[in-house]
């Protein structure tokens, strides 16, 4: 689901992460994720089958989740993203 077609309040309760953006018109490929509440009568919305906090994409697709927490939902966040960015190469002096 894109953040455009939530209900009003499902997308009054959309938590942006810090330093990470909700998708905007023309980007190819979901990257970014951000925490969601779902709450009980927005379980369908989300394709989900039970309330909770999620991480979902920037294409609208839950991506982890459930969590009790927004704490466990971001932190689940860091972890993926810290293991989707590649490592960088230690410099090599000449």
């Amino acid at each position: 689901m894109h953040i455009a077609t939530m209900s009003p309040g499902a997308r009054a309760r959309l938590l942006d992460e810090p330093g990470l953006r909700p998708q905007t018109a023309g980007m190819a490929e979901p990257k970014d994720l951000m925490a969601v509440d779902v709450h009980t009568d927005d379980v369908g919305d989300f394709n989900v089958t039970e309330p909770g906090w999620y991480a979902v994409d920037d294409g609208g697709k839950v991506v982890l989740g459930p969590f009790d927490s927004l704490a466990q939902c971001e932190r689940a966040i860091r972890e993926r993203l810290q293991r989707t960015v590649a490592p960088k190469e230690p410099e090599v002096p000449t």
